[in-house]
């Protein structure tokens, strides 16, 4: 199983957290339209998934989170 540590963060700051649904599939609608394949996970979160990590999209009281993963260099 491949471990992944995080690379990055960045939050998405939404007033509105009823948008929070609305902006997590608008996202994954871009990301699809762009010939992405996507996932989705617990609480609508969007998961792309890329050769050496992973890019989520994960709803906050804040907003939406962007999390990305990168693979762990002891997995390789």
């Amino acid at each position: 199983m491949q471990k992944f540590v995080i690379n990055s963060r960045r939050l998405y700051q939404i007033s509105d957290p009823l948008s929070v649904t609305t902006e997590l599939n608008r996202i994954a609608l871009q990301l699809i339209d762009g010939g992405w394949k996507i996932k989705r996970g617990d609480a609508g979160t969007v998961i792309l998934t890329l050769r050496d990590g992973e890019i989520h999209y994960i709803p906050t009281s804040r907003g939406i989170e962007e999390i990305i993963f990168e693979r762990s260099i002891d997995n390789e």
